[in-house]
């Protein structure tokens, strides 16, 4: 297989998604800059990557020092991934680049090399069901997995869908925003930063595993994932006051708690996935209401 055959397979996908389902939305087979791998879908970069013996994946070398910047191919940044699994069988998968970013971070070099002056990384896509799967990197073990690479594919309505949300939530007037044009606010990162470094706030030990900004295979991201045991977890929204802020963060946090569940393979109304919304102020009596509905735990800090 080629780029050129690789993008076909995958435009020919996308074009019969959207005919099948009556989407409109933004679309163009063609490339911003002349490379073969490259088309644009929701007004951003996207570029394939097809299997030579795994995938070999693009990624950005400043990710190691902190650095959110999309990886780039051939002078041009790209922002989704589209990894073609099996033309024959039309697998495929798709993300934005920040779950590969996430992929790559918590690579935990099992050879001893942790590859971090190479910008190009071997992985490798196991296929488990229909539209399930498993993401890998070339040194890591095919026997071993682990709760946070299991991954969806053939994900194209998925992440159309996750677009459309996102898309509608910057309609929502909020009365104070997490996060503004120069990125997360003061205020709002030093409670995340406070919750993530207190379990005890939440009544859940100091034993836990802390994650911040933690993202899911569909590229959500939970401000906190705590993983209580092995088979427990909680997932923690943080926002700061506000009743139109709190009930914003108590959908958000339905939806992670969903999100980890499926992780585990648990049913999404398992006990053993706890959901939290904290702020510094939650108690709003239509807040209040909508929270007790859901078994949504709001914490006042």
């Amino acid at each position: 297989m080629t780029v050129s055959e690789a993008k076909k397979f995958a435009v020919t996908i996308i074009q019969e998604e959207i005919k099948n389902n009556d989407l409109n939305i933004q679309f163009s087979p063609t490339s911003p800059d002349g490379d073969h791998g490259k088309f644009i879908l929701f007004n951003k970069v996207v570029r394939i990557m097809y299997p030579r013996d795994g995938f070999y994946v693009q990624i950005n070398k400043n990710w190691f020092r902190g650095s959110e910047a999309m990886p780039n191919i051939n002078g041009t940044d790209f922002y989704y991934y589209f990894f073609v699994i099996d033309e024959y069988r039309k697998q495929y998968f798709i993300c934005e680049y920040n779950l590969i970013r996430k992929f790559v971070l918590d690579f935990q070099a099992p050879k001893g090399n942790d590859h971090h002056n190479q910008t190009r990384w071997r992985g490798n896509i196991e296929v488990l069901e229909t539209n399930r799967g498993y993401f890998r990197w070339g040194d890591e073990r095919f026997g071993e997995k682990r709760a946070s690479r299991f991954i969806k594919i053939n994900n194209f309505l998925e992440v159309t869908s996750l677009v459309k949300t996102n898309e509608d939530s910057l309609l929502i007037k909020e009365p104070i925003k997490k996060y503004g044009a120069l990125g997360e606010s003061d205020d709002h990162k030093n409670l995340k930063e406070l919750v993530a470094n207190n379990p005890n706030i939440l009544n859940l030990g100091p034993s836990v595993i802390t994650k911040v900004e933690y993202s899911f295979c569909t590229g959500d991201r939970v401000d906190i994932l705590f993983e209580i045991n092995d088979t427990h977890r909680a997932v923690v929204e943080i926002e700061l006051m506000g009743e139109e802020n709190i009930l914003i963060g108590i959908h958000q946090a339905i939806k992670y708690r969903a999100l980890a569940a499926t992780e585990k393979q648990y049913s999404t109304e398992d006990k053993k996935i706890l959901a939290f919304v904290v702020a510094l102020e939650t108690q709003y009596e239509e807040a209040i209401k909508l929270a007790k509905c859901y078994d949504i735990k709001l914490i006042n800090v």
